[in-house]
């Protein structure tokens, strides 16, 4: 799926496909082996099950983010990655987000990245 720019996952089935395997195969690694979705710009994952790795998802996110027009920036988009610019993570009714685990987004967002997490204690970040 390399030409993929959005993508949306809901976990509408009793075993969830969001897991950190997925995860992992959407981190841009440092060695320059390309991801599953390298030009992925916008992400929304719906979890409903309350099985989900918080810091698989955040380290995948921090992997895809650079600042626009950063040196890093010129290198990713020199070997066909592109920056992520949106990242949804819903986790619905069951499950409440710990805003301090996911300071590090709220970090990202700050820079430029439009992130939104919410559960049942509603958008923390």
């Amino acid at each position: 799926m390399p030409d993929l720019l959005h993508l949306e996952i809901a976990d509408s089935y009793k075993v969830s496909p969001i897991t950190s395997k997925l995860l992992s195969s959407l981190t841009h690694q440092q060695s320059g082996s390309i991801s599953l979705v390298p030009k992925l710009q916008s992400l929304s994952l719906k979890n409903t099950h309350g099985d989900f790795d918080d810091d698989d998802s955040i380290g995948m996110v921090e992997s895809r983010w650079f600042k626009p027009g950063s040196e890093l920036s010129m290198a990713m988009l020199a070997t066909g990655r592109a920056c992520i610019r949106s990242v949804v993570l819903d986790f619905g009714s069951r499950r409440e987000v710990d805003a301090e685990i996911y300071k590090p987004l709220r970090k990202l967002d700050a820079e430029g990245l439009r992130v939104v997490v919410s559960g049942s204690n509603g958008v923390q970040v």
